[in-house]
């Protein structure tokens, strides 16, 4: 299964032990004449806030349960019609939440109606607007990426009409969703203004000049409220690097600052626990030793390829004291992967062979991936005479996840899942080398230029910190830097932002922290 990757910031919440990603990122068919897997995924989300389980905690387990078991049975069918596999008829039972309004008290905007839904369908489309017209959903996205309202054959012609006066009842669905994933998504994102709705930034209200002057007083008052909690964080964090010995401690997820207090907390809990004593004191002989090592708190638990300590939020307290305890199960892994990183080089001519660079990669996973990709080009040139003439050794490939397309980084990095066909993989490299070493020669090239407009753009609106969402990529980052700065330079955009952190990235929101975020391809008015 080829698995897109695409919409890598929209949806990565937990599904129990089942992970929703795979409801949304469907393997893309080059036979599917129906929707794509972005616009399938973007087709869903309404449905996918009515129902998801994690949305469910005030229902009870049991209602949860029923979608989470519907959820996967509908990611089977959908998987099955976007790789054109035979499909039986389906019936799904689902637990519908009732959409929060200002109209509706609390009781109210808590009930469940049930919903059941018929698939017989082999056709994406008539099965996305099947589930939606069941549920009473708009169809508002399908109809703006040209599929007609009239070519969907669901239920009857009064049906149809019924759906459609709820359409006009619906039409902050939409809004209401952007603030569904501000607070799902992303765990930083926990307020949000629909009146700033990316939505609507075509209009000159919202523009992101206007935008900003208009949150910033919210956004100063946020940063007022968690200022203590992120100084508190600060201090636990120095006291733990010095009092145990750490390298380092790391972030690379969208935890809240409350959540960094209590990871930090649990962790010191567990170390001087460990340690056999509940005072500080570098812990080089307990049961934990974390002296000289890495912990980065992310969305993994294990060990990195770079050896660091990986904790996950949504994981109890004897997971993370596994790891730490264990710690040299590990070591040889981490020695081994060197070695096969060098064999799998020496198989394609001495291409760089290197782990992904824009995440947390697990040693344990990357040998597995690595293993799997050698044995893959070993059987391929048993049986062929295929090669790589060109000496490639200026190249770089990085392993990728199990599954999806060969793709070309920014930075020149060729990026090989571990289930691409042997001779796939030569195909690229020779034909996309060139291109490679261009790519590889412009980012080196702007990399300077890149980080001094970001700096400058930081200088001249006086923010305190200006950082890059992981949804957007760097040169995504620096185009809005210089429409910024260019919006500084003509007294377009005359605010006093000092002390504000700005985050780029996809739409406008403020955080419960006091983070400003815009998108970075925003419209504006000079």
């Amino acid at each position: 299964m080829l698995l897109a990757k695409i919409f890598k910031h929209s949806i990565s919440l937990r599904l129990s032990n089942y992970r929703l990603t795979t409801i949304l990122f469907f393997a893309p068919s080059r036979r599917s004449k129906s929707l794509s897997v972005s616009e399938t995924s973007i087709a869903l989300r309404p449905f996918i806030f009515r129902v998801h389980p994690d949305l469910f905690s005030k229902y009870g387990i049991e209602k949860a349960k029923i979608n989470e078991e519907s959820l996967k049975l509908l990611n089977e069918y959908i998987h099955k019609l976007h790789n054109n596999e035979q499909v039986r008829p389906l019936k799904l039972l689902f637990y519908l939440r009732k959409l929060p309004s200002s109209t509706n008290n609390e009781s109210n905007a808590l009930e469940l109606r049930t919903v059941n839904i018929s698939l017989q369908s082999t056709n994406v489309t008539d099965t996305i607007s099947n589930i939606l017209n069941t549920c009473h959903l708009p169809l508002d996205y399908l109809e703006s990426i040209g599929v007609s309202r009239h070519s969907f054959h669901v239920g009857s012609s009064s049906c149809n009409k019924s759906t459609t006066l709820e359409w006009t009842s619906d039409k902050e669905l939409w809004r209401v969703f952007q603030q569904m994933e501000c607070e799902m998504f992303n765990p930083r994102f926990q307020q949000y203004d629909s009146a700033t709705s990316v939505h609507t930034r075509h209009h000159n209200e919202n523009s992101v000049s206007s935008w900003l002057k208009r949150n910033l007083k919210k956004a100063r008052e946020n940063m007022k409220k968690v200022q203590p909690m992120r100084d508190e964080v600060t201090r636990l964090q120095e006291i733990m690097v010095r009092d145990f010995g750490l390298a380092e401690i790391k972030w690379q997820s969208g935890w809240t600052v409350s959540t960094h207090s209590a990871a930090l907390k649990s962790l010191c809990r567990i170390i001087c626990g460990g340690s056999g004593g509940g005072g500080s004191g570098v812990s080089g002989s307990g049961e934990y030793n974390v002296i000289g090592k890495t912990v980065v708190f992310g969305n993994d638990l294990g060990i990195s390829v770079e050896g660091h300590i990986i904790l996950r939020q949504d994981t109890v307290s004897d997971a993370w004291k596994y790891i730490l305890k264990n710690q040299s199960h590990y070591d040889s892994t981490l020695r081994a992967i060197p070695h096969f990183e060098k064999t799998l080089s020496t198989l394609l001519n001495g291409i760089q062979v290197l782990p992904p660079q824009q995440s947390v990669v697990l040693a344990v996973s990357y040998l597995q991936q690595l293993k799997a990709l050698i044995d893959c080009i070993h059987a391929y040139r048993k049986e062929s005479l295929d090669d790589i003439k060109e000496d490639v050794h200026d190249l770089q490939l990085t392993v990728e996840c199990a599954t999806g397309p060969i793709l070309m980084a920014e930075q020149g990095q060729i990026m090989v899942p571990t289930s691409c066909p042997a001779f796939l993989i030569f195909d690229y490299i020779k034909k996309n080398s060139h291109k490679a070493r261009s790519m590889q020669k412009e980012f080196q090239r702007c990399q300077l230029s890149d980080e001094s407009t970001i700096s400058l753009c930081q200088s001249m609106l006086g923010l305190q910190a200006l950082l890059r969402d992981s949804s957007i990529t760097r040169q995504q980052m620096v185009t809005c830097c210089r429409r910024l700065i260019r919006l500084v330079d003509t007294r377009a955009l005359k605010l006093d932002l000092s002390s504000i952190w700005l985050r780029i990235g996809q739409f406008y929101t403020v955080t419960v922290e006091g983070e400003m975020c815009i998108p970075w391809n925003f419209e504006d008015v000079i």
